[in-house]
């Protein structure tokens, strides 16, 4: 069962009871939604050279062929956040 949804008693606030007693608010589900599309949109511009060839880009600290690596593993982690 993926998770039951109950109205706390003092507050509006919904949340879904993840397991082990964890509970999950609306806040925090949120929260995690907004790091999600952050990292869509970060790897949806770079994971490959073609989607920013034409644009002149200092990656500083890092190294062009890091930030395309972070792009594409960022992509399993915005998959398995949406999920």
């Amino acid at each position: 069962m993926r998770g039951r949804e109950e109205k706390m008693m003092n507050s509006k606030e919904t949340v879904a009871e993840v397991g082990n007693g964890m509970k999950f608010r609306k806040y925090e589900a949120n929260f995690c939604k907004g790091v999600a599309i952050i990292l869509m949109l970060f790897h949806h511009l770079f994971y490959k050279v073609d989607n920013y060839s034409g644009f002149k880009i200092n990656f500083s600290p890092f190294t062009e062929e890091r930030i395309n690596f972070y792009a594409l593993l960022g992509k399993f982690v915005w998959q398995s956040l949406f999920l």
